[in-house]
């Protein structure tokens, strides 16, 4: 009876025994959890561009792949190459100056038509129908007339960027003001604040993130303009090399201008990504 007894008190010691959770782990290895998930999200993203690379290697050495499509070890050969001469870095230089004015320029002139816009009660209900209109035309559209106007020039391609930012900028801040609480705007004229102060205390805090996230999307929309504007336009710059390497069958130059421009890309959107972040702390 006794043993009984023991044995039915341990079956519910059992049962009434707390599951362990991750916040009673001993804090060694939380930490270690940690560290090891870190090492993860820093591992697997180079061991995918590291496998991409390995079988562009492969696929390269293919007997009848390799005219067209060289191994990746061919292109890097040629891309250290080019480092070292001016002219590729002409080209650079030439996108590079063709994206950061027209970015410049279009991300103004959309911050400040999507203030005015957002701001004005009797604006935003006169351009709404028309912002809504204007906002799935794709850029491709403006290109024809560019090209009649501008030629293959640089201002072509800077105005392009341009025309391309604007309307993200303008979206963006514009939706950025439409998205604040009307409410905030009637505590403010009960405490007296005039447009002005309206405009600095409320609008502007409110809509930065909004053009913080406009900026980065527009730095690269305005990258790849610029590219495929150098490219179809004939501009100066990478996207010019790239077409006339295609057209010359200097597949290691094409590919390796492609590489190069895509480095550039992201690592200007890096850029940009660690600026959003600081600026919006």
């Amino acid at each position: 009876m006794a043993r009984e007894v023991r044995a039915s008190l341990t079956a519910e010691d059992a049962r009434a025994a707390p599951v362990p959770i991750l916040g009673t782990l001993p804090a060694e290895r939380r930490r270690f959890q940690m560290r090891s998930g870190e090492a993860a999200a820093r591992f697997l993203p180079l061991a995918t561009v590291a496998i991409a690379f390995g079988g562009w290697e492969v696929i390269g050495r293919i007997p009848s792949l390799s005219t067209t499509l060289p191994p990746f070890s061919t292109v890097a050969d040629w891309l250290l190459h080019q480092l070292a001469t001016g002219d590729f870095w002409s080209s650079v230089g030439a996108t590079v100056a063709q994206w950061a004015v027209g970015l410049a320029v279009g991300a103004a002139a959309g911050i400040l038509l999507g203030l005015v816009i957002g701001f004005s009660e009797p604006l935003r209900l006169l351009f709404d129908a028309l912002v809504e209109f204007l906002r799935p035309i794709p850029f491709i559209v403006y290109l024809p007339l560019l090209l009649l106007l501008y030629g293959n020039t640089y201002t072509l391609a800077t105005v392009s960027v341009a025309l391309g930012v604007v309307w993200i900028l303008l979206f963006q801040t514009y939706y950025g003001c439409r998205d604040i609480n009307p409410l905030l705007f009637d505590t403010c004229r009960v405490f007296g604040l005039s447009r002005a102060q309206r405009l600095s205390r409320l609008v502007l805090p409110s809509v930065m993130p909004y053009v913080a996230t406009g900026i980065r999307i527009a730095s690269s929309t305005a990258f790849l303009i610029a590219v495929s504007v150098e490219l179809i336009g004939g501009s100066p710059g990478l996207g010019l090399q790239i077409g006339q390497a295609q057209s010359n069958s200097l597949y290691s130059a094409m590919y390796g201008y492609t590489f190069f421009t895509g480095l550039l890309a992201v690592a200007v959107n890096n850029a940009l990504v660690r600026a959003e972040r600081r600026g919006l702390r």
